[in-house]
Formats: C-alpha cells, structure tokens, sequence
C-alpha cells in the first residue's frame, strides 16, 4: 500500500487532533493569564484591546507562508503529520530537514525513492525526538542559560548570533551538498543542481534587498518564494 493513503487517512487525522487541540487549549490559557494580568500592570482595557487585535492582524502574514511553505511536507509525509509537527513548531524548514534525516537513516528519499511505511514511520519518530533538545535543555537549565552563554560569548552577543547561525548554515549546507555532489549520486539530469542554485540566488536577492530596503516580508516569504522558484525553474530547464 501507498504510505500516503495511511498518512493522510482518518486514523492518522484523529491521532493527531489530541496534540493540536493542546495548542489550542495552551494558547487559551495563556490569553486568559495576560487579560487578568495586564491590569494588574497597569495596562487599559484599550491597550490590552489594541494588543489583542495587533496581534491577531500580524499572525495573518506568517500563517499563510506556513500554509503555503507546509505543502513540500505535506507531499513528503502527508497532511495530518504536517499538521501537527507545524502546529508545535511552526517551522516548515526545520520539519523538512528532520523528515530528510529519517528518511536518509532509512536508506530513502524524502518523498521518493524507497518510501514506505517503515520509512514514514522513521520520519515521524525523527520529527517528534528531534525538537526534544531544546525543550529538556530549557525545562531543566532554563537558570542557567544565561551563564553559559556568557561564558561561551564572553560577553558578546553578536558571537552568540555568529555560533547560531553557523550551526543553522552548517546543518543546512549538508543538505544541499549532499544532494549536488557527484559523489552523492545526484541525478544526472542537473534537476537538484538547478533547483539548489536558483534557490539559493533567490534568497540571496531577497535577503540583500529585505536589509537594504528594511522589508519585513522578505524573510517572511523569502524561503517559500526561494522554493517556489527552485521547483518552477527545474520544471522549466529539466
């Protein structure tokens, strides 16, 4: 059978509304905590009124880039999965490069070659452990981040941003090489090269122009429009 027809089938559906419906119930809670807060802090019925629909109007932006950036997972690993893991995380990027670990642990390819339930079922299992990291770390050392960091920074938070974003641009890099170098077995047809190329110009430009022109939507968008335009150029050339 087709591991999509069990991804997307009613079980999986229902399995996972209990996770999303906590979402719901979390958000709920912490909207009722800041309501009976905010005046205890000084804070008007006006202000907190203006936050609320501030607020409201800003997650429009970011809900449809995730809405439209969910569809590469949701072709990987079906909707009721992408559902739950964006529900939690919200990040399309980092469900994608997970699900690709599980699925090349597994001897696959995301969406490809080799999958099936066994590998789908490592993808999930991928997902799901891979954000553990960072909970348990904050849960248990939450205290003493701020030491540590220091320590590591000496001080300096632009190292802290340097070290970051180096292991981001490192987990990132492997992904893309892995998939371009002759030696990984990249399809002889270029389709990978094309589409990391024109990717990566894509965001380059975005990036460039959103600091230069101070445009928030370009690191909003900029990774969907960037995969959009890898998909439509290897269909264009290939």
């Amino acid at each position: 059978m087709d591991y999509l027809k069990i991804a997307n089938s009613p079980l999986m559906w229902l399995a996972v509304l209990p996770a999303v419906l906590l979402t719901f119930v979390q958000a709920a809670l912490f909207t009722k905590r800041a309501m009976k807060t905010g005046p205890k802090i000084g804070l008007t019925k006006e202000q907190m009124k203006n936050a609320v629909t501030a607020s409201a109007a800003a997650s429009i932006g970011p809900a449809l880039v995730i809405a439209i950036g969910c569809l590469a997972l949701i072709s990987a690993i079906g909707g009721p999965m992408a559902w739950m893991r964006l529900a939690y995380i919200g990040s399309v990027g980092f469900e994608l490069m997970a699900a690709n670990f599980g699925a090349e642990a597994a001897g696959a390819v995301l969406g490809g070659e080799g999958m099936d339930l066994s590998v789908f079922a490592v993808c999930c299992f991928t997902m799901c452990i891979s954000c553990l990291g960072w909970i348990i770390m904050t849960g248990l050392f939450t205290h003493k981040l701020g030491a540590i960091s220091d320590k590591i920074s000496h001080g300096s938070a632009t190292r802290v941003a340097v070290l970051s974003a180096g292991g981001a641009i490192g987990a990132y890099a492997y992904l893309v090489f892995d998939k371009i170098l002759p030696a990984s077995g990249a399809s002889a047809d270029g389709g990978n090269i094309i589409a990391s190329v024109v990717s990566f110009l894509i965001t380059a430009v975005l990036t460039i122009y959103g600091k230069k022109a101070q445009k928030a939507w370009c690191s909003k968008w900029g990774m969907t429009i960037a995969m959009f335009a890898g998909m439509i150029a290897t269909g264009i050339l290939i």
